[in-house]
């Protein structure tokens, strides 16, 4: 890890874990605890493999000059991360408190990040204006199926013909629930998922999970083509990932 983005790191763990004690979180709960990691030190190590396929998808060796749009970015850590690489990123997430500690970080290291208001399928972006379009472990929160086909039109529009669409999210054929950390709750429905949470006196977030296959259909409806499954490890492994991690592409006519 560079020095530049050690110091990007450890700002991240400070703000974020300050702005969740402002929330009244519980900043020593293994979930809150979990919300600060994937902001900081968990930053290059789930983001480096991103980069390096992108940069596979892309054909380049690396992003520099690459635009990216960072759907459902949160406090911008992946957004920052990307820039570093010499990306120029705009970033959307509905939670504008989140996006000041991103936009923050990134101006007092001069990075190319703009962090901005919106929804995943509502972002309000130029058209055919970037080479990739990002959403990590944040499209599976859009549950409405409505509301999912809006936001995969959206990305597709976004997209640049020939551009590059990454989902990372929760695979529901992962045996323990990612959420609850117990077997078999994923694979349910949205609604009975939630409620067998509480059974077990869990709490779940309201989500949509696929199958790693479900998901390339998924873009595929949307109208992207060459949908790939990229999670690590043979045919099995990917089966069943904690995480599944699909691309696509925007014909280019």
């Amino acid at each position: 890890m560079s020095a530049e983005l050690g110091g990007i790191v450890a700002t991240f763990e400070r703000e974020v874990t300050s702005h969740l004690a402002r929330l009244g979180q519980d900043c020593t709960s293994s979930a809150i605890r979990t919300t600060i990691a994937t902001n900081s030190t968990l930053i290059a190590q789930r983001g480096d493999p991103l980069v390096q396929l992108l940069c596979d998808e892309l054909g380049r060796p690396g992003l520099a000059g690459i635009k990216v749009l960072d759907l459902g970015c949160g406090y911008g850590a992946l957004s920052v991360l990307l820039a570093t690489e010499g990306a120029f990123v705009l970033g959307i997430d509905a939670d504008p408190e989140r996006l000041e500690v991103g936009n923050r970080i990134a101006a007092a290291h001069g990075l190319s990040v703009d962090l901005r208001p919106g929804r995943i399928e509502r972002p309000g972006v130029t058209h055919a204006s970037f080479d990739v379009v990002m959403a990590n472990n944040s499209f599976c929160y859009v549950v409405d199926p409505e509301a999912r086909a809006r936001a995969l039109e959206e990305a597709f529009r976004a997209l640049r013909p020939g551009g590059t669409i990454l989902l990372r999210d929760p695979n529901r054929l992962h045996p323990r629930d990612q959420f609850t950390h117990r077997w078999l709750i994923g694979v349910l429905p949205p609604r009975a998922a939630s409620a067998a949470s509480v059974v077990l006196g869990r709490r779940r977030s309201s989500v949509r999970l696929r199958s790693p296959r479900s998901a390339c259909r998924e873009l595929e409806c949307a109208g992207f083509v060459r949908s790939r499954i990229r999670s690590p490890g043979g045919h099995l492994r990917r089966a069943l990932a904690g995480y599944n991690i699909v691309t696509a592409h925007r014909p280019l006519a």
